[in-house]
């Protein structure tokens, strides 16, 4: 049984040689690709998102690619770079600048991509610059400064906002917001264990050095090791809280 050819074989067979305007809508994962002959012939197929894979569809079947045309957008400029590489003329067009129909039409990627096609046949398209790696890489550099810089000044207006909105007074220092106007700042104290701290230290000596301390750490009220416990002292208005010895205290 033989297989019967496709429209896009038996175009690319008829074209092999001839001038043809390529259409291309770009997305994250397809290309949908037009292909316009001089003649008026038009053929539209869907292939990967692959600049090296159209470029080598485009060199197998021998087209003499006149011009390729797309709109500019979220994938950037590979494409056309690796067009430029190729030799082949690329026409990477603004979306606003391209003729739209006034009433409401039909739209899908077969259709965009012809619609390029024949605009580019046309010359009804106006490029836009395609920048260098280098240039591409400096805009990308700015462009993300800038968004930094505007998460910063919007963190600062929210808490400009939170301290007036709760009647809170604004400290000294924020209107400039820069380390410069905050002063010198002291340097970070290094947080201590209670226990490691001098008195802590002479507290541990004292009961260490205790002879009535048992081995489960606990002291017995004597005159003796009594001794041995810091003072406590006495609270306000009273006499509660005072260390004496044993015998001492009469009613």
């Amino acid at each position: 049984m033989v297989r019967r050819r496709t429209n896009l074989e038996h175009f690319v067979a008829e074209s092999s040689g001839h001038a043809v305007w390529v259409g291309v809508d770009v997305h994250k994962r397809t290309y949908a690709v037009a292909l316009l002959r001089e003649d008026g012939e038009l053929a539209a197929y869907t292939t990967t998102s692959d600049n090296e894979t159209l470029l080598r569809q485009l060199r197998e079947w021998k087209l003499a690619v006149l011009c390729l045309a797309y709109e500019s957008g979220p994938t950037g400029f590979g494409l056309a770079r690796c067009c430029g590489r190729a030799g082949i003329p690329v026409i990477v067009a603004a979306p606003s600048r391209i003729l739209r129909p006034v009433s409401p039409a039909a739209k899908t990627d077969s259709l965009d991509c012809r619609k390029l096609a024949e605009l580019a046949s046309r010359r009804m398209l106006r490029r836009i610059a395609v920048p260098t790696e280098e240039e591409e890489a400096l805009r990308a550099l700015e462009r993300r400064r800038h968004q930094l810089a505007d998460g910063q000044r919007k963190a600062r207006q929210r808490i400009k906002s939170f301290l007036l909105f709760h009647g809170i007074p604004e400290p000294a220092g924020l209107e400039s917001w820069t380390s410069a106007s905050e002063g010198p700042q002291p340097p970070p104290r290094a947080t201590r264990h209670p226990r490691l701290t001098p008195r802590g230290t002479a507290l541990r000596a004292r009961q260490a050095s205790c002879p009535h301390k048992q081995a489960r750490g606990v002291h017995h009220r004597t005159p003796q090791s009594a001794a041995c416990l810091p003072e406590k002292r006495p609270r306000r208005g009273g006499c509660d809280g005072l260390l004496l010895p044993v015998g001492t205290f009469s009613p």
